[in-house]
């Protein structure tokens, strides 16, 4: 006996636990749009780059979004607070098909999952995630 479920876990796990429990049909049919590939990450470091009077290398931002088919994430390492001056980038790829909404609850049943499979691909969907989700079973 619990009042409340939550599933924060990668979205096939979330579906094979509901299968077994032959619970919430309707959040299994609800997690069949979302597409994941595996998680890469790139990390590059230029310590050539380090000369006398130049503060970059590259662009003058310090992170994008990609609409490209596999890159989604690019960060400028060297510019995010007490960090090395050496130039450092990191390039990311994950979620391809995201569900589209921050969480999904059977208010019902108390069944709750999220994850950053339902906004997006970073930490910072998946926290807005469960957070959401919390302010939702408050």
């Amino acid at each position: 006996g619990f009042d409340r479920v939550v599933l924060a876990i990668p979205h096939p796990q979330a579906h094979d636990l509901l299968l077994a429990s032959g619970l919430a049909p309707a959040l299994r049919q609800a997690l069949a749009p979302v597409h994941v590939a595996p998680c890469w990450t790139l990390m590059v470091a230029f310590p050539q780059a380090m000369q006398p009077g130049l503060a970059h290398l590259g662009p003058q931002w310090s992170a994008a979004r990609s609409t490209h088919h596999r890159i989604s994430w690019l960060a400028r390492e060297s510019s995010k607070p007490a960090r090395e001056p050496i130039e450092r980038w990191t390039v990311q790829a994950q979620t391809q098909t995201p569900l589209g909404r921050s969480h999904l609850l059977d208010e019902k049943l108390g069944i709750g999952l999220c994850g950053d499979w339902c906004l997006g691909r970073r930490v910072e969907d998946a926290f807005i995630s469960g957070l959401e989700l919390a302010l939702a079973l408050a």
